[in-house]
């Protein structure tokens, strides 16, 4: 096939070009992008007051991406919660694509032959929005 005949599938069957699909890409991308810079200037992020060296607040935590680790700092060593672990759980989600049965890659491998990486990757990130939630919840007066 030429590049130009070249198709990719929706779903239902229909077939369509790679150009139009890429189109479609684009257009989506550009769009929400659109979307989030008018969200922006409509509210801005709540950055706070300019910082004091001098006064330090006593409720520090750590942005919204790190607060399974913080969480887990408060129940295991330092080493451990903000190492070991995180380490562990970038490494087993890294080698999740490896870990199937089938020796050959199929087209479209079927879930049953990933039920490994399937469940594991499942485990990882409820513990993470587990550890997430207690920590707000421990926020909360």
């Amino acid at each position: 096939m030429k590049g130009s005949e070249k198709k990719a599938s929706l779903e239902g069957g229909a077939w369509i070009s790679r150009e139009a699909l890429v189109r479609m890409e684009i257009l989506a991308m550009l769009s929400v992008s659109v979307g989030l810079m008018i969200l922006a200037l409509i509210k801005p992020a709540p950055l706070g007051e300019m910082a004091d060296p001098a006064a330090t607040p006593t409720d520090v935590t750590a942005p919204w991406i790190f607060i399974w680790i913080q969480e887990l700092l408060r129940h295991l060593p330092a080493f451990a919660g903000g190492v070991m672990v995180p380490v562990f759980l970038f490494l087993l989600v890294s080698l999740l694509p490896f870990l199937t049965r089938d020796s050959v890659p199929q087209y479209r491998p079927r879930s049953a032959d990933r039920a490994l990486p399937i469940v594991l990757f499942a485990v990882t990130l409820l513990s993470l929005v587990i550890l997430s939630i207690l920590h707000f919840l421990r926020q909360v007066p």
